[in-house]
């Protein structure tokens, strides 16, 4: 049972059966989540693309890809085609105001939604909205005031809602985004950012990082606009999940003639999922989790006070479906669009172990930086390279922190990416799990060691007792079950200790090692001990390894006790019966119970028992110098034999100690002698049909003259009529003692 759920359709282990018997990759799909997808391989394998974020949705009762491009519904609203989050925009509706005065004083109506129901985030827009015009991606509501463009671009977790302003206001400058969110609560943070959490259970569900404002201007090293400053953003608590976003972007940058034509405001929101990353910068105060880049290196630019504006880089990756894994082969795939390299050299980039970050994480407040594990030099995006280096993949071996994560058992992988060097050819921009395309990936090769043994056993007759097994033999067989996730052929190195002086005992492998056949995974491997070895009476213990051809387990199992026992126990000390008490006839009442106490000091684990030579009963647990009570059916009259014996605990039985009784309420007309309730194991005889050399001469019959054979004339009734005593074949003194043994016990009258 354990086994076929293991191998369910659609788990890893069926999965790698059926590539091993088609050749072909099999797709463990009961293993697909939104950032892992994984494939077993025919050579046994199995490869994990992991993801920093998500990669499907799972939609209509199937994984499906994400895809954030936006398409018109048939109500001229907008959706998202498949966004993990539901994402959806406003389509035309209302007047557009016709300043931005007149904006502040309109009805809000629905401008994005992302989620659904309670978990649902809603930025609203006052006044009315023209048609979107679509572009992949991005929806833009040209003019919704006049001179600034109202922008909607869908990212992979969330979205970016910017005000593109054309030109130069002649005043100030506000706007405010109305903001729904039922069932979440919307708290404001010092830094400026505002996070939303469910109200009920207090988890995060979705952050909105500090808005920011940038001209038009780009850096040509940097690729960046450099031009950037803070925005005001005033939470204002409407109640009922309600609360209004008061934006004013900073008057200072819009009037600097510096500033480049159009500026850009964008307060973004992204959902929070299991996966995530962000970038740090010097000089900047701001979370950049929810930005569709990851950045690191020295750009080449610096900030007011001097200082370069290094940025280092952070992924978390879900590590579960590697867990405990043997990594063959891994590669980390970043999608690099620019690079400061303008000389097309490579060059080398970082990747470390770090702990954990958060939207929390600033150039002043990093994650700790662990250990670097790998480099690479593979670069691309720099605009003077495309013919050589155009936009791509550029990608890194990460074997060993990869497995450092595994071997930890870790559900998250902390990875964070620096510039060897603060060199402005090293600068580098490449995607984040927000990107709507070509997402950060992480493929990894791998297999399992075969588990730890499962069920280790010694025997003859493997029953353990008090936590040690006991075996009848100095040639015991030992075995152990162990699993291998791949599905591979596993054996198992055994190694035999004497308990008592803690030494391994004399093998021809050393060591006390004895190393079984390859057996199916799940299915028990034995060894035999070598003859001459072990002595009864003594107890040992093994301890297991299991080998799946490739790979050993990491440690050996527990050690597991056993004891050398090929010595029967004792007979039984005592029988005895209440029911049918011993040496006397009894009225037959069915059924009796029979107290088998073994001898004190015994080796016990049970009893048996057995009437009238029949089979033996099944073993009942028994203790040394207790009575165990046993049942036994007497034949309907004549005499009976009851016997018991004991069995220890390496299955051995001891002789059978006999107890005798008669039970009948009819006179009998054979063999009325009462056995003396010995230690004899001869059977009771028959009774014989009289004859004629059976009647004994010089019997006087209580009735007369001696009678004919076969006739009741030699039988006298006893005080209870019920019984009567027969002559045949036996004497007085026998008669007599007879007599007296009812004399003795009246209770059977």
């Amino acid at each position: 049972m354990e086994w076929a759920a293991q191998h369910a359709k659609g788990s890893k282990a069926w999965a790698i059966l059926e590539a091993k018997k088609t050749g072909n990759k099999v797709v463990a799909y009961d293993e697909t989540t939104a950032t892992s997808y994984t494939v077993a391989n025919p050579d046994g394998t199995l490869t994990t693309d992991l993801t920093s974020g998500p990669e499907r949705v799972w939609r209509g009762g199937k994984w499906r890809t994400v895809d954030v491009s936006l398409t018109r519904a048939g109500d001229g609203s907008v959706k998202a085609k498949e966004h993990p989050n539901g994402l959806r925009l406003a389509g035309k509706g209302g007047t557009v105001p016709r300043s931005l005065a007149a904006a502040q004083d309109a009805a809000p109506r629905d401008l994005v939604t992302l989620g659904s129901d309670d978990q649902a985030v809603t930025v609203q827009w006052k006044g009315g909205l023209p048609a979107p015009e679509l572009d992949g991606t991005t929806a833009r509501y040209r003019e919704a005031v006049p001179g600034a463009d109202v922008i909607v671009e869908a990212t992979r977790t969330g979205f970016e809602q910017f005000v593109e302003i054309a030109k130069r206001p002649s005043g100030a400058y506000s706007y405010t985004l109305p903001v729904k969110a039922k069932g979440l609560k919307a708290t404001a943070h010092k830094d400026g950012s505002v996070s939303f959490t469910d109200a009920e259970t207090g988890e995060r569900r979705a952050t909105m990082p500090a808005p920011v404002m940038w001209d038009a201007s780009v850096d040509k090293r940097s690729g960046e606009h450099t031009r950037r400053a803070r925005v005001d953003m005033k939470v204002v608590n409407k109640g009922t999940g309600r609360i209004d976003l008061v934006v004013t972007p900073s008057a200072d940058f819009l009037a600097d003639p510096k500033t480049q034509y159009p500026v850009t405001v964008d307060p973004s929101t992204s959902a929070l999922a299991s996966t995530f990353d962000t970038y740090v910068q010097r000089g900047e105060t701001v979370d950049w989790s929810a930005d569709t880049e990851l950045d690191f290196g020295n750009p080449g630019t610096t900030n007011a006070d001097g200082t370069t504006r290094v940025a280092r880089s952070f992924i978390h990756w879900n590590t579960t479906p590697i867990q405990d894994a043997l990594i063959i082969d891994t590669n980390l795939a970043l999608w690099n669009f620019h690079s400061g390299n303008t000389d097309c050299t490579n060059q080398e980039w970082t990747i470390w172990d770090t702990t954990q970050a958060s939207t929390s994480s600033r150039w002043t407040n990093q994650p700790t930086w662990n250990q670097q594990y790998h480099s690479s030099t593979q670069t691309r995006g720099n605009p003077d390279c495309t013919a050589t280096q155009p936009d791509g993949w550029i990608n890194a071996d990460v074997d060993t922190l990869v497995q450092t994560w595994a071997s930890a058992k870790a559900t998250r992988g902390f990875m964070g990416l620096r510039a060897a060097t603060d060199d402005t050819r090293a600068w580098k921009r490449v995607n984040s799990g927000n990107a709507t395309t070509n997402q950060p990936k992480l493929t990894v090769t791998y297999n399992y060691r075969p588990s730890d043994g499962t069920n280790r056993q010694a025997g003859p007759p493997f029953k353990s007792y008090a936590g040690v097994w006991a075996v009848n033999t100095t040639t015991p067989t030992l075995r152990d079950t162990f699993t291998d996730p791949d599905g591979d052929t596993v054996n198992g190195t055994f190694q035999v200790y004497d308990a008592a002086t803690n030494t391994p005992i004399t093998t021809p492998a050393g060591e006390g090692l004895i190393v079984s056949d390859f057996g199916p995974e799940g299915q028990p491997v034995s060894v035999v001990v070598p003859a001459g070895q072990l002595q009864d009476g003594k107890t040992y213990k093994f301890r297991t390894n299991a080998y799946d051809g490739t790979h050993y387990n990491v440690s050996w199992s527990t050690w597991t006790e056993f004891v050398v026992d090929t010595t029967a126990p004792g007979a039984p000390a005592k029988i005895a019966s209440t029911d049918y008490p011993e040496g006397a006839w009894t009225p037959n009442n069915g059924t009796g119970d029979f107290d088998i106490t073994p001898s004190a000091g015994n080796d016990v684990r049970g009893i048996q028992s057995r009437t009238n030579g029949g089979a033996w009963s099944a073993e009942k647990p028994a203790v040394a110098g207790q009575p165990t009570t046993v049942t036994g059916t007497p034949d309907e009259r004549g005499m009976n034999r009851t016997e018991g014996r004991v069995v220890d605990r390496a299955d051995n039985t001891g002789s059978a100690k006999v107890y005798d009784y008669g039970t009948g309420k009819e006179p009998i007309s054979g063999d009325t002698a009462v056995p003396d309730g010995g230690t004899s194991t001869d059977p009771i005889p028959e009774e014989e049909p009289y004859e004629a050399e059976d009647v004994p001469e010089k019997q006087p019959s209580p009735h007369g003259a001696p009678p004919e054979p076969g006739s009741r004339d030699n039988c006298y009734t006893t005080d209870n009529p019920e019984i009567e005593m027969c002559q045949s074949r036996k004497y007085d003194a026998e008669i007599a003692m007879a007599a007296r043994t009812l004399v003795l016990q009246p209770e059977i009258l």
